[in-house]
């Protein structure tokens, strides 16, 4: 991945996370309409993200600190 797709990853997948899940999916089509590989690693980011979600919410940290 060049530095410039990182960068673009970075901001989008940061601007997704502060969207509601249900308009997340949407808004990554729009974002990534033009590059497939960048969109499947959006998708599994915010994956990641969620599932360390829920594990934290789990323990009791609270979920201001979470992304």
């Amino acid at each position: 991945m060049s530095p410039d797709q990182e960068h673009r990853l970075e901001e989008i997948f940061s601007a997704a996370c502060n969207l509601p899940p249900l308009e997340q999916a949407a808004f990554l089509d729009r974002a990534f309409a033009d590059d497939a590989e960048l969109r499947r690693q959006a998708d599994s980011l915010l994956a990641a993200n969620k599932q360390a979600a829920r594990f934290l919410q789990s323990t009791g940290f609270n979920k201001e600190i979470i992304r």
